[in-house]
């Protein structure tokens, strides 16, 4: 009879291969979840850019009695212009329309930032301002 006391070559490829099929699967959730963290970052940067453009356009909107529309803010001459850095992977549009004309102006503000390869992915923001 032969004394057996180690583990042989075959066992430890037995075992490791197990190991590597048990662990495939938990490989792929973790890259899964760590794609989503970096699209929900780039989503929340595009969030508070947007907002904060939105903010600057009603602070400026604001003082005034009458609004009037700057040209590059009207409906079809309106496009996405690329950020400075450390922005440079966004775009922003701002479109601008006048809703109501009387003895005040309501005018609609629409700010988009776009980013992502193709820029497919977007966040949208709209508001409407009165003139004082």
């Amino acid at each position: 009879m032969r004394d057996e006391k180690g583990t042989t070559l075959i066992e430890v490829i037995a075992a490791v291969t197990l190991l590597a099929v048990a662990l495939l699967p938990l490989m792929g959730g973790i890259t899964n979840a760590n794609n989503t963290m970096i699209q929900a970052g780039k989503k929340s940067q595009a969030v508070y850019l947007a907002q904060n453009e939105m903010e600057s356009q009603k602070a400026a909107l604001g003082k005034a009695a009458k609004i009037t529309i700057p040209p590059e803010y009207r409906e079809g001459s309106a496009g996405f212009v690329r950020m400075a850095e450390p922005y440079s992977g966004y775009s922003k549009k701002v479109m601008m329309k006048e809703l109501f004309s009387g003895s005040f102006n309501l005018i609609q503000v629409e700010v988009t930032v776009k980013w992502g390869e193709q820029a497919h992915q977007t966040v949208n923001l709209v508001t409407q301002v009165t003139g004082k």
